[in-house]
């Protein structure tokens, strides 16, 4: 007897490729090349419990993820609508908490994670994700701990509508009386909600990468929220200089006073240039970046072919 998960995944996969075991144009590219979810023995395949649990990317900068957020900071979903954050769905379990300004992406908790049978007993899962599943899980015990939680959850598809609040106690308890807070689970599970900003912090100065995830569509979004602080250091720049300016014009003036103003007024200028000239260069160099990744895609055939 087919189970349930093989029988929605199959339903989404066309017969003639599903013979064939391989992908085309048709099929997302998400799909697994692999359509069964299980083994002979039962048990969930690798393959399969990887990609939708898999957190390597955080897990190669993990003795830095200090900067990016605290060990356990995980708020109840009642207290992120409390922040005024916005939840958006991720299927990309290593963007599960992860957040930027007021937008959180948080992913659902998977089907088969749902139920006692795949995340109680062991035998349903391969070791090598054990500890991606319970850290995953773990995360929400701390996003649902009230009734307004599981509400809030059920109102944003992260929970199995199937799923009541009884039987979501239920396995939440028999879950913590088996693993202990933070025992058997993924080291990427030991620290919470990360910031968006400092991973990409890490991920410049760690891989020499551009960012571990870029939210900005337009280039003036980037700028906004990446530069802003320029234009508060230019305002207390004209401050300075308009007091230097004001005091010049009196008699009180020494000949030193004046030479620092003179050197400080070169050093704004200079400063002023520079910056101008770092924005339109790294506006430059994006511009070019992607305008050379869309012309070896269409090289390829992959855009407009």
């Amino acid at each position: 007897m087919a189970e349930p998960y093989q029988k929605e995944l199959r339903a989404q996969v066309p017969d003639d490729l599903e013979k064939s075991g391989g992908c085309d144009s048709s099929v997302p590219m998400a799909l697994p090349r692999k359509t069964t979810i299980r083994d002979d023995s039962g048990r969930y395949t690798t393959t399969f419990l990887q990609q939708e649990l898999e957190v390597r990317k955080l897990n190669s900068i993990h003795k830095y993820l200090w900067w990016a957020g605290r060990p356990g900071n995980v708020r109840p979903l009642h207290r992120q609508r409390m922040l005024s954050r916005r939840i958006l769905i991720t299927e990309d379990p290593s963007l599960h908490l992860v957040w930027y300004h007021s937008t959180i992406f948080i992913k659902p908790l998977p089907s088969f994670l749902a139920t006692r049978e795949s995340i109680i007993d062991e035998r349903w899962l391969p070791a090598e994700v054990q500890s991606l599943a319970t850290g995953f899980f773990s995360t929400y015990l701390r996003l649902i701990c009230h009734p307004s939680d599981f509400k809030i959850a059920h109102e944003l598809g992260l929970l199995p509508d199937s799923m009541s609040w009884e039987s979501w106690r239920a396995l939440s308890q028999e879950f913590c009386l088996k693993y202990p807070i933070n025992i058997n689970n993924n080291k990427r599970y030991l620290y919470g909600e990360l910031r968006l900003s400092r991973l990409n912090q890490i991920y410049r100065f760690r891989h020499l990468e551009r960012h571990y995830f870029s939210p900005y569509t337009e280039y003036s979004h980037f700028f906004t929220s990446n530069f802003a602080w320029f234009f508060v250091m230019f305002a207390c720049l004209s401050v300075v200089l308009g007091a230097l300016q004001v005091t010049l014009a009196t008699s009180y003036v020494t000949r030193g006073f004046a030479n620092m103003a003179y050197g400080f007024s070169m050093f704004t200028i200079a400063l002023t240039f520079g910056a101008l000239i770092l924005v339109i260069g790294l506006f430059t160099s994006l511009f070019l970046y992607f305008l050379h990744n869309t012309l070896r895609l269409h090289a390829e055939g992959g855009v407009g072919s």
